[in-house]
């Protein structure tokens, strides 16, 4: 029974691989054929090798091209597959088109363009036997993270927060976005519209970072209430925690308040230029509209 199982294992893969290949693309039905290997087939095992492949021919998977010029009479040179779905019946595996159509109607249509597109992407792949944004057919639980961080990326609901804080307030885990943070790098740069080299730079554009990034400012302000109130005369420049900035206020009359989205040009205006003004440098992020168009 052993031995019978093994040779029956030997033609099962052999029809597994015509199938696989017939659902990644990489060759047309026509010239979807392979050529037993007898190698590892014993004589005592010729009858039911013979038989397996016997079986596929007579349910219209596959059609045997007899080698008619082998030593052995019978010796199948080609096997090459004819229909596909009868195939998959016949082993009992459902095709890589059909799983992938059944994970993703278990899932959430997105939201966002950005969301419906990358998972048209994720479909096409898994159509395919592959994979895209290095997610395969089988994590949808992870498909549906992605997709949903994507969602609330376009929708704006990142700003403001880090990167753990808003995966925390999203999934009540302050991993799961930056387990993903690659991926979503990739879906912002292909249909975000946002720039950026590297995933750090990609996500530093949008605002998420791990941790927030200090205020950097420069002028005379008031931290604190009461008499724990601190004034501060920051020349050139000074980094303060958002929550601090947040209760700050001006110490004293300005002359005008500037605002500076790039930091160099910051850093030397703020070493440069003399004054009685108050300059805040903020990090240049896309908006919320341009990631979800």
């Amino acid at each position: 029974m052993g031995d019978e199982a093994e040779t029956a294992s030997r033609a099962r893969a052999l029809l597994i691989e015509m199938l696989a290949s017939a659902d990644d693309g990489s060759d047309r039905l026509r010239d979807i054929l392979r050529r037993p290997d007898y190698s590892h087939v014993t004589t005592a095992e010729w009858d039911q090798f013979h038989a397996e492949l016997a079986h596929a021919e007579a349910a219209g998977a596959v059609r045997l091209e007899l080698d008619r010029d082998a030593r052995r009479s019978g010796t199948i040179a080609r096997v090459r597959l004819i229909h596909p779905g009868k195939l998959a019946d016949l082993l009992g595996i459902e095709r890589a088109a059909v799983r992938a159509r059944r994970i993703m109607d278990g899932l959430p249509s997105p939201e966002s363009s950005m969301g419906r597109s990358v998972r048209e992407d994720l479909f096409q792949s898994w159509v395919r036997a592959s994979e895209a944004y290095g997610l395969d057919v089988g994590r949808g639980q992870d498909v549906g993270a992605f997709l949903s961080i994507l969602d609330d990326i376009a929708a704006g609901r990142h700003a403001g927060l880090d990167m753990r804080t808003f995966s925390r307030r999203r999934f009540g885990d302050s991993k799961i976005v930056e387990q993903h943070r690659t991926r979503i790098a990739q879906a912002l740069r292909r249909y975000g519209g946002v720039a950026g080299g590297t995933t750090d730079e990609t996500l530093e554009a949008i605002g998420l970072v791990k941790l927030p990034q200090p205020v950097l400012l420069r002028g005379a302000l008031r931290l604190g209430h009461g008499g724990d109130a601190a004034v501060l005369d920051v020349r050139p420049f000074l980094g303060l925690p958002h929550a601090v900035v947040l209760d700050a206020v001006l110490a004293r009359a300005a002359s005008y308040l500037i605002t500076i989205e790039n930091q160099t040009s910051f850093m030397r205006f703020g070493q440069e230029i003399d004054g009685d003004y108050v300059a805040i440098y903020i990090r240049r992020t896309t908006c919320a509209s341009s990631a979800s168009r």
